[in-house]
């Protein structure tokens, strides 16, 4: 068995936590199945004396005793409070991690800790992007670090800033992103959106009506107006009926003193009302965030919903 301890390169992005609640967990296996697999190496990144630190473990599995003498040489790093990241952690590295400590009659000493999976985590990603998969081989081209990516786990979390417009429960309240301006040009209205921090590399998709260019530290957002109107989603649509003839959505409870045959339950992408895009609109800060607010909400639901979005490279693209 094998310890190595190296300057960890990338540094994680500052959205992923607390670098001293902080740390990245990695395991390669030979297999899935823990009984008949063997652990050929273990990747443990902590913040340790004012730098991330990697830990590099190596095992021969030819060597009867080689696992348990990672196992046993890696238990004592793991850190039972803060956060933990790893990619497919929830699925594989726990589980088969937890197995085989028992297996061992060694502890387990992540109990406690918050495990983050950047696999769930980036999901949104794949929709947005049109990944070909989910494997971490797709996402590491638009993370902006090194080519070679010495450390896959802290280059996956440079793509944070990515979720930061449509929100995710891992961005803190505080990175929220702000409408800095707006404006009508018929038959279009623009926004412009600032991000707390800059994607790493520039995209561009569409969302329902709306399309979008994520470039630096900004969100440019253009919308088709319907007749002067915009449309505001709801994102709670199970509570929402659409009337086609009307061509928006109305709460359930209005819903009850209309005809069933003049409504349907509303989906997702139609629950929505209108909006007349009017001088008080375009000057009343607080009916534009409320505005982003549900374009926002309007994403996060079709990302649920797993719909892809239609998304183009700019680099092969004019936009």
């Amino acid at each position: 068995m094998e310890h190595s301890i190296l300057p960890c390169h990338p540094l994680p992005h500052p959205l992923a936590g607390d670098p001293e609640k902080t740390a990245y967990l990695d395991i390669v296996s030979d297999g899935h199945f823990w009984r008949t697999s063997s652990i050929l190496s273990a990747v443990y990144i902590v913040f340790e004396d004012g730098e991330y630190r990697k830990h590099a473990f190596s095992a021969d599995p030819s060597r009867e005793d080689d696992e348990f003498r990672l196992l046993e040489a890696l238990v004592p790093l793991l850190r039972g409070d803060g956060i933990f990241y790893t990619f497919n952690g929830t699925s594989f590295v726990l589980p088969y991690l937890g197995r085989k400590l028992k297996a061992y009659d060694l502890p387990y000493p992540l109990e406690s800790a918050q495990h983050r999976d950047l696999y769930r985590i980036l999901k949104p990603l794949y929709y947005m992007l049109r990944l070909p998969s989910r494997r971490m081989s797709d996402y590491l081209p638009f993370t902006g670090c090194n080519e070679f990516y010495d450390e896959p786990l802290p280059s996956l979390t440079h793509l944070l800033p990515f979720l930061v417009f449509p929100g995710a429960d891992v961005i803190p309240e505080e990175a929220s992103p702000r409408l800095v301006k707006l404006s009508k040009e018929e038959p279009y209205l623009y926004m412009t959106i600032a991000l707390p921090c800059a994607v790493p590399k520039k995209i561009s998709y569409s969302a329902g009506p709306y399309y979008l260019i994520a470039d630096g530290d900004t969100v440019s957002c253009s919308v088709r107006m319907e007749n002067g109107t915009v449309r505001h989603y709801y994102p709670d649509y199970g509570n929402y009926a659409y009337l086609p003839q009307e061509g928006y959505a109305v709460h359930k409870s209005v819903a009850a003193f209309m005809p069933k045959d003049r409504q349907i339950p509303a989906s997702w992408d139609n629950c929505f009302t209108r909006i007349t895009v009017t001088d008080q609109f375009l000057n009343d800060p607080g009916m534009q965030e409320a505005y982003l607010a549900s374009i926002r909400s309007l994403i996060r639901t079709s990302i649920s919903e797993k719909t892809p979005f239609s998304a183009v490279d700019p680099e092969n693209e004019n936009v």
